[in-house]
């Protein structure tokens, strides 16, 4: 995870996990302390503070959580959009 006081904008690349293995980005905006605005080709996208990293071997060992972080995200998210459909009948 990297120091959100030390954040260089536009300039560093830091390194964030992707599902396809580690990728490199650029900090663009912190929102809320918690999450950042990065860019990785054309789209910007935001990701949570703690999946970023300044090494890329740091990236690779975090994948794994990150995985596990995206997948209760997804089930979650699921599981509202389910329960808001039955509820409206």
């Amino acid at each position: 995870m990297i120091n959100k006081d030390k954040i260089v904008f536009n300039t560093k690349t830091y390194y964030t996990c992707a599902w396809n293995g580690v990728i490199g980005v650029k900090i663009l905006k912190v929102y809320d302390g918690k999450r950042v605005l990065v860019q990785a080709g054309k789209d910007p996208f935001i990701r949570p503070i703690q999946y970023v990293y300044n090494e890329y071997e740091h990236a690779r060992r975090g994948r794994r959580d990150w995985e596990h972080f995206e997948r209760q995200r997804k089930k979650k998210k699921k599981s509202a959009k389910k329960k808001g459909k039955t509820d409206t009948k």
